[in-house]
């Protein structure tokens, strides 16, 4: 009997710690001082994992990650900060909501780069 428990707690607790969205991580990088492109890009990454478990946190994060990104002029990042909010508000099932936000990030985003990112 113990062993089977054992072996049922070996196998499954792993996947206590790889199932939680890694929040601390968001929060530290939001608090850096040194707001670059390769800082938006790691933000955009981190928010990508909680858009489903934490949509509100997901858009708060989104709308920030967004107004750094156009002080950046930095258009990969408002493109995916855009895309990033729309898919939290998808989640939220604010579905109207995200559509304006697919279509600002498309327009945003110049052709040649959107028929690179599409082929992909």
């Amino acid at each position: 009997m113990n062993k089977k428990i054992c072996f049922f707690i070996f196998l499954f607790f792993p996947a206590l710690f790889f199932a939680q969205p890694n929040v601390n991580s968001l929060e530290l990088l939001s608090q850096s001082q040194n707001k670059d492109e390769a800082w938006v890009d790691k933000l955009i990454i981190e928010v990508g994992d909680i858009i489903n478990s934490n949509p509100k946190l997901a858009v708060e994060y989104t709308k920030t990650i967004l107004n750094i990104s156009k002080k950046l002029s930095y258009e990969n990042g408002i493109s995916n900060s855009l895309i990033k909010n729309a898919a939290a508000l998808n989640v939220l099932g604010k579905y109207d909501e995200a559509k304006k936000q697919i279509d600002i990030a498309l327009k945003s985003i110049p052709d040649n780069i959107l028929l690179i990112k599409l082929r992909l």
